[in-house]
């Protein structure tokens, strides 16, 4: 199925980090960014993504993981998640 790569802008408006210590949240949201503008730029986004896009609410579900990942790490998963639902 062709990808499409139109321009994306993705607003979160509320992330709950349990188990991470606030400063913590930096690292987070960097591999998050990092990881969901590597994907969204080289996968590109499904017909059934730019049906998503239009939604006010896209949910990624629950992302498990250790707490020894690191919060880079695990913005990388939930970049991945977040991706999922546009794939």
């Amino acid at each position: 199925m062709k990808r499409e790569k139109p321009d994306i802008h993705v607003n979160i408006d509320q992330l709950i980090l349990e188990g991470y210590k606030p400063w913590e949240r930096y690292e987070f949201a960097d591999g998050m960014q990092a990881e969901l503008g590597r994907l969204f730029s080289g996968e590109g986004v499904s017909r059934r993504g730019r049906l998503l896009a239009g939604r006010p609410v896209v949910q990624a579900g629950e992302i498990h993981g250790g707490r020894l990942e690191g919060p880079r790490a695990m913005g990388v998963q939930t970049a991945r998640a977040v991706y999922s639902r546009f794939r």
